[in-house]
């Protein structure tokens, strides 16, 4: 278990892990585990500093890593920041358009 910030969240064994490429991926991901009632847990960036916040034992791990883009308006007032994005990424991106000064 790579991409957590402790070592106390590696604990947990998911049983396999998904990796969605788009929202709509998460989207179907989460209907088909909900109707088939599959315990799940999503996983952003891996800050989460304790056992059991972004993944699961004997389930499924749902790793948003992959969707991780940051994009700022052309305005520069407002960014969007994707669910597997990691902050050192996130500031680099919002100095550099000047939103963080």
């Amino acid at each position: 278990m790579e991409g957590f910030w402790t070592l106390q969240a590696t604990f947990d064994t998911p049983s396999c892990v998904y990796v969605p490429k788009s929202a709509a991926d998460v989207s179907v991901a989460v209907k088909v585990l909900a109707f088939t009632q599959c315990r799940f847990s999503v996983k952003g960036g891996g800050h989460t500093p304790f056992k059991g916040a972004a993944s699961i034992t004997y389930g499924v791990q749902i790793d948003m890593t992959s969707i991780n883009a940051v994009t700022v308006n052309s305005a520069k007032t407002q960014a969007s920041i994707g669910a597997g994005a990691r902050w050192g990424h996130v500031y680099g991106i919002l100095q550099c358009t000047q939103i963080l000064g």
